[in-house]
């Protein structure tokens, strides 16, 4: 994809995010006052990543607008009046309309910038004219809806360029979708798919004219654009979901003797339903683990707080969803991992005490396993966390778990977003059409320019770090020897693995069916699907292939001569700065991956030697300061450069206090300043 292309998918990707976050925060400011604090905190970080997204990407007035209302939110308070509320309102109308139009920096912008700021500075008047009046109603004199009427004055006189109704039906949730049967949407969808392919099949067979070719076109893409919304309608929010968990979370610890602290954040992200609903079981499994074997008894926290935290936190990552339940326990005995499992086999007893963290956690998910010598009735009941792994990886996705014992522990459930229609990369082994979903291969290179041995096993040579290298038609055991051109990267417990295959046929975006009882005989086969030219694919989840090979003990690593790229760690919440940064480290010659808060870059550092790492700092679960103080505990030495909104003076001493090698402030974003300040740690191509 061209570089004009990248932006133009990217800008489409914070429209759509940031048109979502206002829905968000014009629900919480409709909410009855007094708001409650964590609401208030909520529309302020919305704010705030919606600020930085935009500085980011070159929308200065736009930064601006979203600036001045994340300050006056700040002075709100939690019982602003009615019309302090207004002028709020009709300011987040004008970052609507900004948002609506071009995505570029231009003089409508700045004209709609000053007209915020200039409603935004009558905050301080209109509260004050509010406290008078609630002082002469406390008084006794007046009528008490003169206020309100005086409130209906002002947003009638000053909404500015829109009437009232467009911008809050805007924000009203569709409740006709969720009266629309399940069933129904179901059948549009398959109708749909069917009717694409049809057209694309009847394309291919016809000789017709320029025009009717151009006809015929212009048809399968109205199609495909209906198909489009359909699919939109299979999407709910996981919010319900999550919050019915935290309600039965409530009703276990009670019934355990246990005190618990739950924080519910669903974010924007939604999930088909059907996939939802099929999460409901191992996430039930997760939380009732926590709750019986994470979380201790409040008279054996010792010098924690005698009720715990429990967080159950959802966010859209990509074309994926992250589910994340993380309590503050006594987290998991390393040590009774690797006994357990030298004691079923899975582990060398004589090499067991050198395997890595990653990979003994891993373990947790074998069939039957568990450290536990006594089976709860409430968590376990003899089933172990497999089954939350089977039934994950059904669906497509994967999960991992990350614990510091005494500390606590945090389980990240990784899914597509939809089960039925998504990217996915064919190839051709033994005659039939094969399939894998392009977000779990990492990226694809020649096997020729891969190929290496070390210590007489064939390994895949990538970024200097030599990779377990596995055949496809082996993993499928389908006996056949396939001439093999292309290596796929994955990720698989904790570390990364090459897969050879053959030459791909290439990457189709295709919905996905449930296999029938002939086709599930196939084994690996998870789903299949149809191509346009009606032949089947069987689609694979590369997380059972692996899981099928086994388990291999030991880390390989580079020779000594490999030439390896610095490693960078990027640290942010937002999606659209985190492949901003990763476009543009990539470019320059860098291994870059990325963690969306403090938490999951702690857990990635365990397996990724990063030289250099980059963080925000306001980021849910572990902010940029607790990480960079959590790294100084570990590593005095890995440099650390903290990039964000804020450039207060008290920030950049506590940066500097904590152990920060460099500080930079978001502002448009200066690709020259962020790699000269990069190349002061790290070396980077021209």
């Amino acid at each position: 994809m061209s570089r004009a292309g990248r932006r133009a998918a990217l800008l489409a990707r914070y429209k759509a995010g940031s048109l979502a976050r206002l829905t968000r925060i014009h629900e919480l400011l409709g909410r009855p006052r007094p708001f409650d604090g964590d609401d208030q905190a909520t529309v302020r970080g919305e704010l705030h990543t919606l600020k930085g997204e935009s500085r980011m990407l070159g929308l200065v007035s736009l930064a601006a607008l979203a600036h001045a209302v994340e300050d006056a939110v700040d002075g709100l308070g939690r019982s602003p009046s009615d019309r302090a509320l207004a002028l709020v309102t009709d300011s987040l109308g004008l970052i609507q309309g900004l948002l609506e139009g071009p995505l570029e920096e231009r003089p409508e912008a700045e004209a709609d910038l000053a007209r915020g700021r200039e409603l935004l500075a009558r905050l301080d008047q209109v509260e004050l004219e509010a406290l008078a009046e609630k002082a002469r109603l406390a008084a006794g004199g007046g009528d008490e809806h003169d206020d309100d009427r005086a409130g209906d004055r002002v947003m009638g006189e000053e909404r500015p360029g829109k009437p009232p109704e467009p911008v809050s039906d805007h924000f009203e949730p569709a409740p006709s979708f969720s009266m629309v049967p399940t069933a129904a949407i179901d059948e549009l969808c398959e109708r749909l798919e069917s009717l694409r392919i049809s057209l694309a099949g009847l394309r291919s067979r016809t000789n017709a004219s320029q025009a009717e070719g151009f006809e015929l076109g212009q048809t399968q893409r109205e199609v495909e654009e209906l198909a489009v919304l359909a699919w939109g309608l299979r999407l709910v929010s996981v919010e319900p979901a999550l919050q019915q968990l935290s309600s039965h979370a409530v009703e276990l610890a009670e019934q355990l003797g246990k005190r618990v602290r739950i924080r519910v954040d669903a974010g924007d992200a939604q999930l088909e339903r059907s996939l939802l609903e099929r999460l409901e079981e191992p996430l039930l499994h997760l939380l009732r683990n926590a709750l019986d074997h994470g979380i201790e008894a409040p008279e054996a926290r010792g010098d924690k707080p005698a009720e715990a935290r429990l967080d159950i936190i959802a966010r859209a990552v990509g074309a994926e969803v992250e589910l994340s339940l993380s309590d503050d326990g006594q987290g998991i005995d390393l040590d009774a991992v690797r006994s357990r499992g030298v004691e079923r086999g899975l582990l060398d007893a004589s090499t067991a005490s050198q395997v890595p963290e990653g990979e003994l956690l891993a373990l947790l998910f074998e069939s039957g396993f568990s450290t536990a010598r006594t089976v709860s009735e409430l968590s376990g009941r003899g089933v172990g966390l497999d089954v939350v792994r089977r039934i994950i990886e059904g669906l497509g996705g994967h999960v991992t778990v990350s614990s510091e014992r005494g500390r606590g522990t945090r389980f990240v459930v990784r899914v597509p977003a939809t089960v039925s229609r998504e990217r996915i990369l064919v190839l051709e082994l033994a005659g039939v059409l094969w399939g894998l979903p392009s977000r779990r291969i990492e990226h694809v290179v020649r096997l020729r320019d891969a190929l290496c041995e070390q210590a007489g096993n064939p390994t895949a040579l990538v970024d200097g770090e030599h990779l377990p290298l596995l055949s496809l038609a082996r993993l499928l055991g389908v006996g056949v020897e396939a001439e093999e051109r292309e290596v796929l990267l994955c990720e698989h417990a904790g570390r990364r693995w090459a897969i050879a295959s053959p030459a791909l046929v290439g990457e189709f975006e295709l919905f996905r069916r449930p296999l029938g009882p002939t086709l599930a005989s196939v084994g690996l086969a998870s789903a299949s699907a149809m191509l346009d030219d009606g032949r089947l694919v069987l689609l694979l989840e590369p997380a059972a292939l692996l899981g099928r090979h086994g388990r291999v003990g030991g880390r390989f690593t580079a020779p000594a001569t490999a030439t390896t790229q610095p490693r960078v760690l990027v640290v942010d919440d937002s999606p659209i700065i985190r492949e901003l940064m990763l476009e543009l480290l990539a470019n320059a010659g860098l291994d870059v991956r990325v963690a969306n808060d403090g938490l999951q870059a702690l857990s990635m550092l365990d397996s990724f030697a990063a030289d250099l790492v980059l963080t925000d700092v306001e980021m849910p679960a572990l902010d940029g300061f607790g990480l960079l103080s959590r790294i100084r505990e570990r590593d005095s030495e890995l440099p650390v450069v903290m990039v964000t909104t804020r450039g207060s003076a008290a920030d950049r001493r506590r940066a500097s206090e904590l152990g920060a090698d460099a500080y930079l402030v978001k502002s448009a974003f200066q690709q020259e300043d962020l790699l000269r300040t990069v190349s002061r740690f790290v070396e980077v191509s021209s």
